[in-house]
């Protein structure tokens, strides 16, 4: 879906069993009006999700409403979503078969956010499956791409 106005999906799919999405591999929005909320619903309903495309929605809080893991996605990209560095870090950890990983234009650096601890205490989630990886305009320093790399597997390209 591109440019739908979808917000509210979630208690809608919620409501029906199975859901009408058991089946999906595949999920691609792109500016359609979904809340984080929303969004961590309908990323939680497929179950055999391999693909996740999010762009160009407001999607702060994302990484903290994830209660549960999604086992089977493979290859996520969040564009220009308003994630924070903890809502990547959230997501990421929820991932653990993650091959592709594209979160390009989400201010991720900056170090602890909200966190109380310091800077360098803010661990990225080992992603030991990982490809390739796109980290352009996340705002991010130096430091937050040393703590990334080193959260990547040696063999994994990723673009800062």
């Amino acid at each position: 879906f591109v440019g739908e106005h979808l917000g509210g999906m979630e208690a809608l799919l919620m409501e029906r069993e199975p859901p009408p999405c058991s089946v999906l591999r595949r999920l691609e929005l792109t500016d359609c009006s979904l809340s984080a909320e929303d969004a961590a619903g309908l990323l939680r309903l497929p179950p055999g999700l391999r693909v996740a495309h999010l762009q160009a929605m407001e999607l702060r809080g994302l990484g903290q409403l994830l209660e549960s893991s999604l086992p089977n996605l493979q290859e996520l990209r969040v564009l220009d979503c308003n994630l924070s560095g903890a809502d990547a870090r959230g997501l990421l950890a929820q991932c653990p078969r993650l091959e592709v990983v594209d979160l390009c234009g989400n201010t991720l650096g900056g170090g602890a956010e909200s966190d109380d601890r310091p800077r360098s205490a803010v661990a990225w989630p080992r992603m030991r499956h990982i490809r390739w990886a796109d980290f352009r305009h996340c705002s991010l320093e130096a430091e937050d791409e040393d703590a990334l790399r080193a959260a990547l597997p040696a063999g994994a390209v990723a673009e800062f």
